[in-house]
């Protein structure tokens, strides 16, 4: 566990601290496995998630290139017909040509303005605030929220369970799943815990009280 440390890019403290309790109690065969199981389960999940997002990304990416290419080249062929007929237009046909006469009379300011908005919230979202508030919205979305918040939730009694299931002590348990988190939602959620159980408060009476947990996980720890 000492040669792990550091590197910490490798060997997170979750890990580290699973092989320093099989290096006291004898028994690191049996937690380098809980190791590897944990470490197994966390690509399988990661790989389930990205497959998941691949079709709505495939989709969104087609749908662009087909709405450039209708406000582009398609609108501005049926313009004339469209003036030759005197019938009044849908007012979302009459957007999409306002927006295609206005992208190419400006196409000169609009593109360098998209490619700087792009820069600039890829920018952003590696900042530590960018990264802060993505995840703080992602749990409070509408139906994808509730994938978040199950994710978050599931990550965190997986590596409790496993860490309490190596003897670790319950406080220094949480302290390592908070500092593996990685989301600084389940982090808050944990340091309540942590304070709670200085306190000699459960950990249920803090999940009771976060809608991040569902009732069924509150009730299956109390």
């Amino acid at each position: 566990s000492a040669s792990m440390e550091p590197h910490p890019e490798y060997f997170d403290a979750v890990a580290r601290s699973l092989v320093a309790a099989g290096e006291s109690s004898g028994k690191l065969d049996a937690m380098l496995q809980r190791v590897g199981a944990l470490a197994r389960q966390q690509i399988k999940i990661r790989a389930s998630i990205v497959g998941a997002m691949v079709y709505p990304a495939v989709l969104m990416t087609v749908a662009s290139i087909v709405l450039s290419v209708m406000i582009g080249f398609v609108l501005p062929r049926f313009k004339g017909l469209f003036e030759s007929l005197s019938a009044p237009l849908p007012p979302t046909t009459r957007m999409l040509m306002s927006v295609g006469d206005f992208m190419r009379s400006y196409w000169w300011g609009v593109v360098p303005a998209v490619i700087g908005a792009i820069a600039g919230v890829v920018w952003w979202l590696g900042t530590p605030q960018g990264k802060v508030t993505v995840q703080r919205v992602a749990v409070r979305l509408p139906k994808f929220g509730d994938v978040t918040r199950s994710f978050i939730v599931a990550r965190v009694v997986r590596i409790m369970g496993v860490l309490r299931e190596g003897k670790v002590p319950r406080l220094e348990a949480l302290e390592l799943t908070s500092a593996s988190s990685g989301n600084v939602c389940d982090a808050a959620l944990l340091d309540k815990a942590h304070a709670a159980v200085m306190r000699g408060e459960n950990i249920s009476t803090v999940f009771s009280q976060s809608p991040l947990v569902p009732n069924s996980v509150t009730e299956a720890v109390r």
